[in-house]
């Protein structure tokens, strides 16, 4: 992954394929190099056709296509020899024309895979694939272009400049460190012309008036001026690859808002390369791993309520999540602005609070943030949930009234009892 980015990045193009390989049981993930493939692609601009040169020895060829009948006996014979050439071979995959779903072999599978040997131009494996093999995420691609361009193409002006800016800085210290000697006559100078330091020079003064017969060169330039522009190139080239936006090293006493103001930057800036890297590489690579592993059985079956049903995945874009963030970010300003609002009367802040929904606003705020989704219950459990707590309190309510009742009563039938005695020792 780390090379795939680097060369998206580097150079607007990436190359990435899997194979399974059935006697280890296992997915090999194979980022290639850029000077190894070529590719096409179809009118809608995905990659329909790939072929790959690669350089293998005669043994590592016998290993990697074992069992196959049709490597060239030279290359069997130089394997068995222990020869170290390397020799070029091919792989070719593209959309088969003779394709028919059902099929056994490789007529039934969607993509043709062809693999080849430069020796007696051998065809060695034929076989298919289901789902295209071969990745290639472009960063910005012009209409009508198979490869693309990446940052590093906007910054290669600047990065020439800045080369031949620090090759100007190292001949000005080299020169100002090792300088040129003017001398006036070879003679004058038995070390013939080299100075060492520690030595003495002969004959580098004048005996008649002391007069210095040799002296360096005296060059001056504007090196402070070399080292500015140097600066300004280096921000050219940082600001081409977003530099200034990715990083917030040494800025200080930043607010809150000001961090996400940056953040909404840099999502808006990465949205469109990242849809392009999401569509050409994320999603059909995810999608056929899904599939692979669910051929292999290595994945759970459905449950059975989603027996029969497609799934659908659902993800949101960097466009869509920058649209968010400044949906939160307005949402997060509003409720600033209104809580002076809400201290100028009771009845003010009583007529904010009807206007508000508080579940909205939850809501609003936790889309913003990306917030996953199992963090907040449904509406409908919260309301349950203040519904059960309601006719929990409503109960204890009733209880203590219903207690407040019954002392109520056991003091009227004492008082009774107490004036009934009352009345009879009267009498």
């Amino acid at each position: 992954m780390q090379q795939i980015y680097a060369d998206v990045a580097a150079f607007g193009n990436a190359a990435q394929y899997d194979e399974v390989i059935t006697a280890e049981r296992r997915i090999l993930d194979v980022t290639v190099s850029l000077s190894e493939i070529v590719y096409d692609i179809d009118g809608h601009g995905r990659v329909c056709d790939v072929v790959r040169r690669f350089m293998l020895t005669p043994q590592q060829a016998v290993d990697m296509f074992q069992g196959a009948s049709s490597l060239p006996p030279k290359l069997v014979d130089m394997a068995e020899k222990q020869d170290r050439t390397k020799y070029a071979f091919f792989h070719r995959v593209g959309k088969n024309s003779m394709y028919s779903k059902g099929k056994l072999g490789p007529a039934g599978k969607a993509w043709f895979s062809r693999y080849s040997c430069e020796i007696d131009c051998t065809l060695i494996r034929v076989s298919g694939y289901d789902d295209m093999p071969f990745y290639a995420p472009r960063w910005d691609v012009d209409t009508g272009h198979i490869y693309g361009t990446g940052p590093a193409f906007n910054a290669l002006a600047s990065a020439r400049v800045h080369n031949r800016m620090t090759d100007a800085t190292i001949r000005a210290a080299q020169r100002a460190a090792d300088p040129t000697i003017l001398a006036p006559d070879k003679g004058d100078w038995p070390l013939n012309g080299l100075i060492q330091p520690g030595k003495v020079v002969y004959g580098a003064i004048n005996p008649m008036n002391g007069q210095t017969m040799l002296r360096p060169l005296d060059v001056t330039g504007g090196f402070n001026l070399t080292l500015q522009e140097r600066q300004n190139v280096m921000e050219e080239i940082r600001d081409a690859f977003h530099y200034s936006l990715m990083s917030l090293s040494g800025r200080t006493g930043m607010t809150a808002t000001e961090v996400m103001a940056i953040t909404e930057e840099r999502q808006r800036l990465w949205a469109p390369h990242q849809g392009r890297l999401q569509e050409e590489y994320l999603a059909p690579k995810f999608a056929r791993r899904f599939q692979l592993l669910f051929k292999a059985g290595q994945l759970r079956p459905p449950p059975p309520g989603l027996a029969g049903k497609e799934l659908r995945v659902t993800y949101r874009s960097a466009a869509a999540a920058a649209q968010r963030s400044t949906e939160g970010n307005v949402a997060l300003r509003i409720l600033q602005d209104i809580a002076p609002l809400a201290q100028m009367s009771p009845e003010a802040a009583q007529r904010l609070a009807d206007r508000l929904d508080p579940d909205g606003t939850l809501e609003v705020l936790m889309d913003a943030r990306g917030a996953p989704a199992r963090m907040m219950r449904s509406r409908e459990d919260a309301d349950a949930r203040a519904q059960a707590r309601a006719e929990a309190q409503q109960q204890i309510q009733q209880m203590q009234a219903m207690q407040q009742g019954a002392g109520v009563i056991k003091d009227m039938a004492g008082a009774e009892a107490a004036l009934a005695g009352a009345q009879g020792g009267v009498a």
